[in-house]
């Protein structure tokens, strides 16, 4: 039975890039150098530069490493997205004893050995739905490589699992926020948590059999950001409820996330009207604490179900103490519904 390593809480910097870890970079024995790529994102901040010291440093000491900086990735910055799928997030800095495993993840295609048997049913590529991993590891941790080896294959082997890897220890915040006491720690969908050992057969029955509704916020986000916003207007329409991560989506900062999410609304619209219906109500509940953006995007998904609900919200936007922008976008489409 593994056993599981205590977390302090400390919030340790450390270094960027050490000289062992230049050696370990430089002795890698990369399989594909030609495909090895990063997709990188630095956001704001202290944390953002030292990520872009790290990347600057990385490409030194392997220069055939093609990093992208993309300000739009699916992943909170700072942050290295690796794998060949693009779905491996290092949300921490993986140097030390993490960074031979961040290399792996690079090295397209992934090769963590034998494959449990355990794995072999369900297989991973019968996973139909996004699966939203999170994996805190710790530096010390004995058991932690193995796990995120482990995770890093099925990531590899599967296109529809997402996987962000955070040490508890250098991320305290995010650690707290998830009430992370020991490690390896892995939670699926903000739902389904495991410590220590895993099992790749349990993770993959799991995701197999997920209900649809509890997927979260990330997730539903993977689907719309894959081009599949009509199939999960059918799903909800199918199962006759709303999902309510939908909700996170369309009052998202980000406008490409917003606008899936509204397509999405806009099958709903057609297929499911009670159920656009019920999303405007909750919608309305949270307006006057949207920022003027979001507050144009949901007046838009007001005016896709006309009734004399959303009617009243439209009126009482033109009336109130709105943005000029927003209260255009009212009448418009109380324009459009008349």
């Amino acid at each position: 039975m593994s056993k599981t390593v205590p977390i302090t809480g400390a919030n340790h910097k450390g270094t960027i890039v050490t000289p062992e870890d230049l050696k370990t970079i430089q002795s890698y024995p990369f399989k594909n150098p030609s495909e090895t790529k990063i997709a990188f994102s630095k956001g704001e901040g202290e944390s953002g530069a030292r990520f872009a010291a790290f990347c600057d440093q990385l490409k030194k000491a392997a220069p055939h490493i093609a990093i992208k900086h993309d300000g739009d990735l699916p992943f909170e910055a700072p942050v290295l997205v690796s794998g060949r799928n693009a779905n491996i997030a290092y949300q921490t800095l993986p140097t030390g004893k993490m960074l031979p495993l961040f290399l792996e993840s690079l090295d397209a295609p992934f090769d963590a050995g034998p494959v449990p048997a355990e794995a072999t049913q369900p297989p991973p590529r019968s996973i139909d739905l996004p699966a939203g991993f999170k994996l805190y590891v710790a530096d010390q941790c004995p058991h932690c490589p193995q796990t995120l080896r482990q995770l890093q294959a099925l990531a590899d082997a599967n296109p529809m699992i997402r996987l962000r890897v955070i040490n508890a220890e250098r991320s305290a915040d995010m650690a707290r926020d998830d009430n992370i006491r020991s490690v390896p720690t892995l939670i699926l969908d903000d739902q389904f948590r495991w410590t220590g050992q895993v099992k790749t057969g349990e993770l993959l029955a799991i995701c197999a059999d997920r209900d649809p509704a509890s997927l979260s916020a990330d997730s539903l986000r993977q689907l719309v950001e894959d081009g599949q916003a009509p199939q999960l207007a059918a799903m909800m329409t199918e199962s006759g409820q709303l999902f309510p991560a939908l909700i996170d989506l369309i009052v998202h900062p980000r406008w490409s996330v917003r606008l899936g999410a509204m397509v999405t609304v806009e099958y709903l619209a057609d297929d499911a009207p009670d159920l656009g219906r019920q999303l405007c109500r909750s919608l309305w509940q949270t307006f006057p604490d949207l920022t003027n953006p979001v507050q144009g995007d949901v007046t838009h998904v007001f005016g896709l179900f006309d009734d004399p609900q959303t009617r009243g919200y439209l009126q009482t936007i033109v009336k109130g103490d709105f943005d000029d922008e927003v209260k255009d976008a009212a009448a418009e489409a109380l324009d459009e519904m008349a």
